[in-house]
């Protein structure tokens, strides 16, 4: 039996999402590199924003630097999302 985790594969579906996307990432992180959310972000076609967490490694973007993570998030959703 193939384990599903090494068959995902979140960059073949950007094509087909219209939803903007904030992505985050740690600029640190050894678990998912950075040049793969690099990589999804160019992909990306439509409305779309990276926020680059300084220093930061697999999931710790937010406890790293919480200021800055709440301002991008803010201003995704105030720019791209008026509405919601």
């Amino acid at each position: 039996m193939i384990n599903s985790i090494y068959i995902i594969s979140p960059i073949k579906l950007l094509d087909q999402i219209s939803t903007p996307i904030l992505f985050i990432h740690g600029d640190s992180d050894n678990f998912v590199p950075a040049f793969m959310v690099q990589a999804m972000y160019e992909r990306k076609k439509e409305i779309k924003s990276l926020y680059l967490s300084k220093g930061s490694e697999h999931a710790t973007a937010f406890n790293d630097n919480p200021e800055e993570y709440r301002r991008q998030v803010s201003i995704f959703i105030s720019t791209f999302l008026p509405n919601e």
